[in-house]
């Protein structure tokens, strides 16, 4: 991803924040080795503590996300990944989760989690996601993200 493509990839995801009402969003891009993900760009409290953090693709949500190609929503008994919790402290208690596609392919992953003031995340925070994270594909698109 080129570097003039951060700013619009930080205000999409605080659109998303937004729009889904979540305490924050993450973008998990698909590691040159394919066997991961790693978090390109975040809007939370401390987006430097979460850039960079890799996770696996098998035993992580997001990786689940990646390979079905089916957006979810899930509530505080979901196996997350401590990893993301380890580094921040913070502990998930829902996410929703959408995944990116490039020219139809997908190549990573949109997240939110923990709505305000609600426990989950309903319906249209799903679909809502699922727009912000379609606009992204066509971010990375323009761009020239490889698929």
């Amino acid at each position: 991803m080129s570097e003039a493509l951060i700013p619009s990839l930080r205000r999409l995801l605080q659109e998303t924040v937004e729009a889904c009402g979540g305490a924050e969003a993450t973008y998990w891009d698909l590691t040159g080795d394919g066997a991961g993900l790693v978090v390109l760009a975040n809007a939370g409290p401390d987006p430097s503590r979460l850039e960079g953090l890799r996770v696996p693709i098998d035993g992580s949500l997001v990786g689940m996300v990646l390979c079905t190609g089916m957006a979810t929503a899930v509530g505080p008994d979901a196996p997350y990944h401590p990893a993301a919790k380890e580094v921040t402290g913070v502990r998930t208690e829902a996410m929703a989760a959408a995944p990116v596609r490039v020219h139809g392919q997908p190549v990573g992953v949109l997240t939110t989690i923990n709505p305000r003031g609600r426990a989950l995340f309903h319906a249209a925070d799903l679909d809502a996601l699922q727009r912000k994270a379609l606009l992204l594909g066509r971010l990375l698109e323009a761009d020239g993200h490889a698929s």
